[in-house]
Formats: C-alpha cells, structure tokens, sequence
C-alpha cells in the first residue's frame, strides 16, 4: 500500500474525478482502517511514502504486475501518473525484482487492469491498456494472458467491474465489457455471477481476497449476501473519499504473489 497524506483530486482524467473533493482527513482514516483490516486478517502490509507531487500515487494496484519476483512495471496512459512509476520501480528493485519498462507506445496500467484467474491472467484493454500489452505480459511472466475489452468509460479499469474470488469463480457487470469478452469469461470460468447496475457503481467489484474473507466497500450488502451464500466471510470499510477518484479497495492494495 502507499501512504494516504498527499491524495487528493487535482485533475479530473476519469468520470469518477471530481477536482477538489476529497476531505483529506476522513481519507487518511479510512485508509488507515482498510490497512488495519489487513493486519487483523494476517495480511502482511508494506507501506511505500508518496510523494507529494502524485496525489494518485495510493493505488497501489495500479503499479503492475508481478508474479515470481518478476514486474511489469507500469506505463499510464496519462502524463499526471507518470512519475508514479519512478518510486514503484525502486521499491521492486530494492526488494530483488527484475522490472520490465515497457515501450512508450505500449500503455498497461497493472493490477488496476488485471486479476489473476489461477496462473492465467486476465487483462482489461480499451481505455488505459493497449491491446498489444497482453502479448509483452505473457511473455515476460511466461504465463497465459486473457485480453478483455471493456466498453464503458465509467468502468475505465478491469477491476472496477470484474472481481476474482477464486479460480473457479468471478462476479461482473455485463454491460461494461463487449460481446467477446463475456462470452471467453463464460468459457473459461465455471461459474460467472453477475453484478446489478447498482453494486457496479458501489465499486462491489474492487474488493479484495484475503484467504475465506473478502474486504468489501461499505454499502455493499446485497454482495456480501451472495458471497456469504458461497461460503465466504466479508469485512465492510468505507472508502467512500478514494471513490471520489475513481478507486477502490482493490485500487488501494497492490496484492503481491
């Protein structure tokens, strides 16, 4: 995870964003009990600082993707996120990562645009992620890359509308991914639930996995009733504040494997 103090919204580069919004105190405490949630479940949680010039630096998510002590490391579509990249790299070198930089003309916006579906990935693609980035993926991580096209801005990353619960199991919200996409989902995945207008737009789909619970946004109870029905526990945590930036509990957490 990455420190909270220096979030804020000062541009708008998705419909979430709304300039100046965010009530920096009330975020610093819900990140603070979503971290604690972790720990109360056995998680260990890093924390990287941000720095003050990148106020969407905590989503930590989005920084790549990494599996067996290898990274891709980012490259945002947007200038603003940029130099978030500079740290992120840093931190996986520091800590015996071989980090892959991608060329300028490939964008990939990491563990915001990915979930690992057992050892294949799926990886969103139409908004922040080039279609050519899967191909760099799978052959760097030596593993099988699922592309997946989504075709609503609101849902601008794959983990705004997809959510993995396990290798067998994943909730999504139709109407935000194309006609393909669906359908290699409903291929590859025995069981495919899907998500209501609603619990979209409450970010249901950002949540995370730690062993047989899940860590839900606040207000998501028809979810936490379906997850419970499949055997799951959930801890609920506000963050209502990151949602004025278009992210999430999932966007919060970089969930390395």
């Amino acid at each position: 995870m990455c420190s909270p103090e220096q979030f804020r919204v000062d541009y708008a580069i998705n419909p979430w964003m709304n300039v100046g919004s965010v009530n920096s105190d009330l975020a610093q405490k819900q990140w603070h009990e979503l971290r604690d949630a972790y720990v109360s479940l056995g998680a260990e949680v890093t924390v990287i600082d941000a720095d003050e010039s990148l106020p969407d630096m905590v989503f930590a998510a989005d920084q790549g993707i990494f599996r067996d002590k290898k990274v891709v490391l980012s490259r945002f579509r947007y200038a603003q996120r940029r130099g978030e990249s500079v740290f992120y790299a840093k931190w996986f070198e520091d800590h015996g990562y071989e980090v892959l930089h991608l060329p300028p003309e490939i964008f990939l916006e990491g563990g915001g645009e990915s979930w690992w579906l057992g050892d294949t990935l799926l990886l969103g693609r139409g908004y922040r992620t080039s279609e050519a980035a899967a191909h760099v993926v799978e052959n760097f991580l030596g593993k099988r890359v699922v592309s997946l096209q989504l075709i609503d801005e609101r849902f601008y990353h794959l983990d705004t509308c997809l959510f993995v619960l396990n290798a067998t199991t994943v909730f999504y919200y139709p109407p935000a991914l194309s006609d393909d996409a669906r359908e290699t989902l409903k291929k590859m995945v025995p069981n495919v639930f899907e998500l209501t207008e609603k619990e979209a737009l409450s970010f249901a789909a950002n949540s995370v996995v730690v062993d047989k619970t899940v860590v839900v946004h606040k207000g998501n109870e028809s979810f936490e009733k379906k997850l419970h029905e499949l055997e799951m526990k959930t801890i609920s945590i506000d963050v209502s504040e990151f949602l004025k930036s278009g992210g999430g509990i999932h966007c919060l957490t970089a969930m390395i494997l």
